[in-house]
């Protein structure tokens, strides 16, 4: 399908401008309707001059479609699922993910810990770097992603408590 290209140079400008006259009360509508209907929030509107239609409401599982002019608009229900890629190896060099993020931060609490807790220094750094996997697999199984939750607080938490409670029992 070709598209032709319209409202490409600035001498377009009345031209748009009567384009937005008429839809901006269409717009209006939409928005009316939207907030009767109890959204609280955004709504996506997709549209081709070709009749297809993309609807959907932000943070809702609801969304209409319809292809073309000639097909029936159709309401859905999408499920969704996390994608869990598990971490590759490129070579015998490590990739950048999940685990290797919560190594680091595991890493940077235990530096931050080391000022006020010397006795950590006593427990050879390859017990530490071995703890640091094992509890990046830990953190990592139970880490759920929510919008109540910080990652960066939670994994902080986590790593304060599994450092300290590891040396507190090597004493």
């Amino acid at each position: 399908m070709d598209s032709k290209a319209v409202f490409t140079q600035e001498s377009h400008k009345e031209a748009f401008m009567g384009l937005c006259i008429n839809v901006l009360p269409l717009i209006g509508e939409i928005i009316d309707s939207a907030k009767k209907s109890g959204v609280d929030g955004m709504v996506g509107l997709t549209v081709d001059t070709n009749g297809y239609i993309s609807f959907d409401v932000h943070n809702s599982r609801w969304g209409m479609k319809r292809l073309d002019s000639d097909s029936p608009a159709k309401i859905e229900y999408r499920f969704s699922e996390v994608v869990d890629v598990p971490e590759v190896m490129a070579g015998d060099k490590a990739v950048f993910g999940h685990l290797t993020e919560n190594i680091m931060e595991i890493t940077l609490v235990y530096a931050d810990l080391q000022i006020s807790n010397p006795e950590l220094c006593k427990i050879e750094s390859s017990t530490w770097k071995q703890l640091f996997v094992d509890w990046a697999n830990e953190f990592e199984s139970q880490w759920q992603e929510d919008a109540g939750r910080d990652y960066l607080e939670e994994i902080d938490r986590f790593s304060r408590e599994k450092i300290l409670g590891y040396s507190e029992g090597m004493a």
